[in-house]
Formats: structure tokens, C-alpha cells, sequence
């Protein structure tokens, strides 16, 4: 992995099946343009990437070669899932920080551990 990407401990997982762990990975194309996704294996998916053939992103046919410049074990499907739109959401200035390490990964929360620190420290409770 290039860059120094901040990586603090991923939310606690949420069901999931046994073993199956999903990683969010951010490459690098040629043109310096940044592509995020989610997956259970960085090595295949970056191998049909890299391929352009049938199961490539679509916009990542034609920009290679491709860098992996972040990969981290992020839960479940759907907590890799909402990690990965939060830094798909973020300007490309910010998604650079957070490759330096200048900018925490915005994990998604388990909404189980959510109610537990909500119990614990009474933070997001409703008024009224």
C-alpha cells in the first residue's frame, strides 16, 4: 500500500457469515483519478481489473496500469459497503489526506455498536 493512510480499528462486525471478511480498497489509475471498491479478495479483484474483461469496473477499462494505494479489512458487506460510499463521497483533496494519513478512514458503525455507545454515553438521544 502506498501512502501512510490512517488506519484505526474498523467498527465491530455485524452478523456475518463465518470467515467471510470484506476489505474496502481505493487504486490509483494512470491518470491519478482514484477508484474506490469493496471486495473479499483485493488480489482477484485487482487481477480483473487489471484484465479489463467482463467483471472490471467499467470505468476502470482503459486507465490502467492501476496502483493499489489503500486496502483495509472493513466487517461486513454492508459496513464495507457504507465505508465505501463515505470515502466515495469525499473530494479528491480529502481522499489524498486520507492516503497521507492526514484524514481518519470514515468507517460506517455497526448499528449494534451504535445503540452500545448510545446506552453508554447517552449521546444521540432523541429530545422531545
Amino acid at each position: 500500500m502506498s501512502g501512510a493512510a490512517s488506519v484505526v480499528d474498523p467498527p465491530a462486525h455485524s452478523a456475518a457469515t463465518p470467515g467471510e471478511r470484506w476489505f474496502v480498497y481505493m487504486v490509483r489509475c494512470a491518470d491519478g483519478s482514484l477508484y474506490t471498491g469493496i471486495t473479499t479478495d483485493v488480489e482477484r479483484r485487482l487481477l480483473e481489473h487489471r484484465a479489463s474483461g467482463s467483471k472490471a469496473a467499467r470505468y476502470l477499462r482503459g486507465k490502467g496500469p492501476i496502483e493499489l494505494v489503500l486496502n483495509v479489512e472493513a466487517g461486513d458487506r454492508v459496513l464495507a459497503a457504507k465505508t465505501e460510499y463515505r470515502i466515495k463521497q469525499l473530494a479528491k483533496a480529502d481522499k489524498e489526506k486520507l492516503l497521507s494519513g492526514d484524514l481518519a478512514i470514515p468507517w460506517a458503525v455497526n448499528p449494534e455498536a451504535a445503540e452500545t455507545e448510545t446506552a453508554e454515553t447517552g449521546h444521540g438521544e432523541k429530545n422531545g
